[in-house]
């Protein structure tokens, strides 16, 4: 199981480039070894949007590289001149007849796309935010449609509307592990401050209602795009292991999970002093979310430890989660429930001999 480390931690030192390989016009070139890393918290730029044909699976999630991510900042920057490195010593085989024109690695930074876009000047003087995207696979189904903005040459994706992705009573329907999960966070844990991420939320119709089947039981769907908007602020696990070569180079950073923290609710004025604001269960909505809920041990997205091993430790887990998730029905989590209500119900009425005798294993 390949481990997840904070960008931080990645050991350029380590990474080597395997030969090229021709597609189409273009070159891949793969990196060993194969790492995952972590992005720090970091705000939403702009809707997901597709990367290139409508019919690609292939979109881009775009997010800004605020103040306090400094080191985060760096170790990108770090890990970018490493391939700019690479690219030199392998000029001949990455470039062709080029390479007769490279001399040193200077000559390669504009042929270079670097993985953070800096921030264009705001007319009053100020910088908008330095931004960095990662490539989101696995949703092209859900696209319902693209929205465009600007007309002619200028005409782009601005926006997507997406279908909802329902889960079936196996759990299945969602990403394949080579491809990108999402998780929301469902609420806190008032115990001990931790978000709580789940891969399934409930279905809700346009009234904000939650909508159940004709058994009566709640319709989920999987965490996906249609959950991640500007504003809301992400926790991205990424693999940065192919550098693609064209007339520039650059390297994807390929999304495997992407963790969402939406943004809070607009507090509305009452009175003076007082403010009320739309809230959840700070824990969780229903049983069986907090049955796909990615527990304490599996995911503390707020504390992220310095020390390498510990992080692996904590985020490699992940897989963990979906093979729980895989192995749990939504429809028989509810019925499942049900029954464990009726026997605590029973429990509370029998003498209290008997009830000392029972085992306690409910802690959601």
């Amino acid at each position: 199981m390949t481990s997840v480390v904070a960008m931080e931690n990645l050991k350029l030192d380590s990474i080597i480039a395997k030969p090229p390989r021709l597609m189409g016009k273009a070159k891949l070139v793969f990196l060993e070894p194969k790492s995952l890393v972590a992005t720090p918290k970091l705000q939403q730029a702009w809707p997901i949007r597709p990367m290139g044909s409508e019919n690609d699976d292939k979109f881009t999630l775009e997010v800004k590289i605020g103040a306090g991510n400094e080191a985060f900042q760096s170790a990108v920057n770090a890990f970018d001149m490493k391939i700019r490195k690479m690219a030199f010593e392998n000029k001949k085989s990455w470039f062709g007849k080029e390479a007769d024109d490279i001399t040193t690695e200077n000559d390669l930074r504009m042929k270079q796309t670097m993985s953070i876009k800096k921030g264009n000047e705001r007319q009053d003087g100020t910088k908008w935010d330095d931004t960095i995207k990662v490539k989101i696979t696995g949703w092209a189904s859900s696209v319902g449609e693209i929205v465009y903005k600007g007309e002619g040459d200028s005409r782009m994706p601005a926006d997507i509307k997406w279908k909802t992705r329902t889960v079936d009573t196996q759990g299945r329907g969602g990403p394949d592990d080579n491809q990108t999960k999402f998780y929301i966070c469902e609420g806190v844990d008032m115990a001990t401050g931790k978000e709580r991420m789940a891969p399934w939320t409930p279905c809700v119709d346009p009234a904000g209602n939650q909508m159940k089947d004709s058994s009566g039981n709640i319709v989920w769907e999987f965490v996906g795009p249609k959950h991640c908007q500007p504003g809301c602020s992400v926790r991205i696990v990424f693999n940065p292991s192919m550098v693609w070569i064209s007339t520039k180079f650059g390297v994807t950073l390929a999304a495997r999970q992407v963790f969402i923290t939406p943004a809070p609710p607009q507090a509305k004025a009452v009175v003076e002093g007082i403010e009320i604001v739309d809230t959840v269960d700070p824990i969780m909505v229903t049983r069986a979310a907090k049955q796909a809920t990615v527990t304490d041990e599996l995911r503390n997205l707020d504390e992220v430890p310095n020390d390498e091993g510990e992080f692996s430790e904590m985020v490699s887990s992940v897989s963990e989660l979906q093979s729980q998730v895989v192995d749990s029905k939504p429809a028989s989590a509810e019925k499942a429930s049900d029954k464990t209500s009726e026997k605590a119900d029973k429990a509370d009425k029998a003498p209290a001999k008997k009830k000392a005798k029972k085992t306690h294993d409910e802690e959601f």
